[in-house]
Parts: C-alpha cells; structure tokens; sequence
C-alpha cells in the first residue's frame, strides 16, 4: 500500500468520524417528562415538631 492510498484512507475515515460525531450533536434531545414530586422525602416531615406547643396535648389524642 503506498503511503498516498493509506493518507487518503485515514483522511476519509477522520471524514467519517467527524460526520457520525456532528450527526450525534445535531439531535435535538427529547424533553423528559418530570414525575410530580414527592413529599416523602422532605426532612421536613422526618423531623416532625421542633418543640412541644401549648395545643401538643390535643394534637397528640392524648386525654387532658
């Protein structure tokens, strides 16, 4: 293979590298559709009351 056949070859195949890789970066990427947020994983309701209230009582069910 003379060296003239093998710098074309690497110059077509360089040439079809830089198309797959500009076909790949003009795809318009889909929106994904986002899953209502969930409140269960909020630290706010692992955390529950900071400090007992004057109502804790009645909020609890516990008898008066």
């Amino acid at each position: 293979m003379s060296s003239t056949t093998r710098a074309d070859r690497d110059l077509e195949d360089a040439a079809a590298v830089i198309a797959v890789i500009t076909a790949l970066a003009a795809h318009a990427a889909v929106p994904q559709q986002e899953s209502p947020r969930s409140v269960w994983g909020t630290p706010a309701h692992r955390l529950g009351a900071l400090a007992p209230g004057r109502h804790t009582w009645w909020s609890s069910g516990a008898a008066r």
